[in-house]
């Protein structure tokens, strides 16, 4: 994980994944940012945004 936002029942993560496709192809990124809520007490990502 790069970062954590939180703001009262919603978190904002970011992440940096890095990964080899193949032999040939090395070192690729991606960032990937999720959105998280909490709803009586459990934690849930939202899909889509």
């Amino acid at each position: 994980m790069q970062n954590v936002e939180c703001a009262s029942d919603t978190c904002k993560v970011m992440m940096l994944l890095e990964y080899d496709l193949s032999p040939d192809v090395k070192n690729l990124k991606r960032d990937i940012v999720e959105t998280w809520i909490q709803d009586e007490g459990a934690w849930w990502l939202v899909e889509g945004r």
